[in-house]
């Protein structure tokens, strides 16, 4: 491994750059400094300003931007970085007044529904206290059911149903629970699941239906 370098200024002015070989004078006690290599500079201009021309071997150069231009030269040199002059880039704006529509492949078709053919109908009767479910005319099934009792008559007639709701409580009788219902008037009366379906007039006006049968 090699050792510390030593700069020595003599009087002349030049720069003598030895290193240090590691033999030694066992007679003396002292040891002796061989050099390696000897580097000289010499001043070219009187006033100082300026150092130049290495008259021995010539040092190696490294050269980086920011740094100095050579190991021995203590000129900075930073190399401008130039960036190059993009143009802009134009946008363009397309307008269109007639936007074009996809055109169609095919004429569309109307499919009807099938059960508006033979749209379901549910026919209670009062006297004895029954539904039936018709589809078209074929009969589906039927169920006992308890419309209104004395003092709140079910209305007869047709009616369409207005709206379905799987879980209701009634807003005239004290939030009574009206599941599956299906309301047919905007008075209150409607179709609704309870738990008390006893073949007879019990209700307030709506037509009661079996718990296993109100889904339907």
């Amino acid at each position: 491994m090699a050792a510390p370098a030593r700069i020595h200024e003599s009087r002349e002015g030049s720069i003598v750059l030895k290193q240090f070989t590691g033999n030694s004078d066992t007679r003396s006690g002292s040891r002796t400094i061989a050099p390696v290599c000897t580097l000289r500079l010499v001043p070219l201009f009187t006033a100082g300003l300026a150092f130049a021309a290495l008259l021995s071997a010539p040092a190696p150069r490294a050269y980086a931007q920011g740094l100095f231009n050579g190991a021995f030269l203590a000129q900075p040199s930073y190399r401008p970085v130039v960036h190059k002059k993009r143009k802009p880039v134009r946008r363009t704006y397309r307008r269109s007044t007639k936007p074009k529509l996809p055109k169609l492949t095919k004429k569309p078709e109307w499919f009807p529904d099938e059960t508006a053919k033979d749209p379901a109908q549910i026919i209670v009767s009062l006297s004895e206290q029954k539904a039936r479910i018709y589809q078209g005319t074929k009969l589906l099934t039927t169920s006992r059911v308890s419309s209104g009792k004395k003092g709140y008559d079910t209305p007869t007639g047709v009616f369409s149903i207005l709206n379905k709701k799987r879980w209701h409580r009634s807003n005239i009788y004290s939030g009574a629970p009206m599941p599956f219902m299906q309301r047919l008037t905007w008075s209150g009366i409607a179709l609704h699941a309870s738990n008390s379906v006893p073949n007879r007039p019990a209700s307030h006006g709506c037509v009661r239906l079996p718990n296993s049968f109100a889904p339907q």
